[in-house]
């Protein structure tokens, strides 16, 4: 089983550098720090910088990825949508998508806090409002986490889901991607020291 804070642990892919008249920026880009340890950036952008987001809470490579997905996601619409949508349609599009990629699992349940039982009467009981501590994905729940961005009906919710199904579909590629080549770049390495010892 990959554990994917070691691997991003291990290529040290924050790359932060908080010297006077850097403003706390990073020294080096993504794709530099990406280079130094010999992945290849072009098979996956979107997937690290998901990773990096969900990992290391890095906000700019979260900026970096709304910036991209609102970009494909404008694009994906233009070319397939019938009618009227608005700019804060694309964005919680996108916003969902990441959210969705970020926990495949599901939502971590409000009720029991995602411990999975709730107390009653000094006995500990299962949650009857999740499996685990976790509420799965479904077209309610997306409805839902869509709803925090940008209110709308159930059935006008409806026209927006093919386009984040394939949004949350493509997100996960890329990162199921990444975490490969993480993956496959650790082999490598391990393979050499082997060689080396």
């Amino acid at each position: 089983m990959i554990h994917i804070e070691k691997l991003m642990a291990k290529f040290d892919l924050k790359g932060m550098h908080y010297s006077d008249g850097c403003g706390g920026r990073s020294a080096l880009s993504v794709e530099e720090q990406l280079a130094a340890v010999g992945l290849a950036w072009r098979d996956a952008p979107a997937g690290f910088l998901l990773l990096l987001a969900e990992c290391n809470d890095d906000r700019a490579s979260l900026t970096q990825l709304m910036h991209l997905m609102f970009k494909a996601t404008a694009e994906l619409i233009a070319e397939n949508w019938r009618g009227f949508y608005t700019q804060q349609a694309i964005s919680a599009l996108c916003v969902t998508a990441i959210m969705i990629a970020m926990n495949q699992r599901g939502r971590q349940c409000p009720e029991c806090s995602g411990t999975g039982f709730y107390l009653r009467k000094r006995e500990s009981r299962p949650c009857p409002a999740c499996d685990d501590g976790v509420i799965a994905w479904t077209k309610e729940t997306m409805h839902a986490a869509f709803s925090e961005q940008l209110p709308v009906s159930y059935k006008r919710f409806q026209k927006y889901l093919p386009y984040l199904e394939t949004l949350s579909d493509w997100l996960c590629g890329q990162r199921t991607a990444a975490i490969l080549l993480m993956d496959q770049r650790m082999g490598q390495e391990y393979q050499e020291a082997r060689l080396v010892a």
